[in-house]
């Protein structure tokens, strides 16, 4: 649980970085990155964790197209 935790707070702090350009071709540029990053680091994580980053990183530009 608290890899999880871990987790959910290096997105935020990456997102809170992200968000403040306005450019949507741009953002979804470093979500990719951020995402690459995040599968490099816990790929030898419990597939519950993989998947939680997966699903933080599709979920995000979607939600970050209709705003």
């Amino acid at each position: 649980m608290s890899t999880i935790k871990i987790v959910a707070a290096s997105n935020k702090r990456e997102f809170m970085k992200v968000l403040p350009n306005l450019n949507i071709k741009d953002v979804s540029e470093k979500i990719r990155i951020i995402d690459a990053i995040h599968f490099k680091i816990f790929i030898k994580s419990s597939p519950l964790v993989i998947s939680f980053i997966l699903f933080t990183n599709i979920a995000f530009p979607i939600i970050i197209k209709f705003i």
